[in-house]
C-alpha cells in the first residue's frame, strides 16, 4: 500500500484524539529499514505525531493501548535490505 492510499483510508487520527489525520508516521523509520507497508504506518494529527517523537514510541504506545501491538510488531520487523 502506498502512503497516499493509507492516508485516504484513514481520515481520523489513529491516536483517537478526534482530530483529522494530517500526517503519516513511519513506525520504523525508513533509515532503520522501515517501509511504506500499512503495518508500518500511522495516520496522525500533528499533535499526536509530535507526541510519538517527543515521548518515544514505547511511552506513547502505553498511552494508546489499541496501537501497542502494531507499534511493537513494526519495531521488531526484520530490517529490509535492498
Amino acid at each position: 500500500m502506498s502512503i497516499d492510499t493509507y492516508r485516504g483510508e484513514h481520515y481520523g487520527c489513529e491516536g483517537r484524539c478526534g482530530k483529522p489525520a494530517t500526517e503519516i508516521h513511519h513506525v520504523r523509520t525508513r533509515g532503520a529499514g522501515g517501509d511504506d507497508d500499512d503495518e508500518n504506518l500511522l495516520a496522525l494529527c500533528s499533535e499526536c505525531h509530535r507526541g510519538v517523537h517527543d515521548l518515544g514510541w514505547k511511552t506513547w504506545g502505553f498511552m494508546h493501548p489499541w496501537l501497542q501491538t502494531k507499534l511493537a510488531w513494526a519495531h521488531k520487523r526484520a530490517r529490509v535490505t535492498k
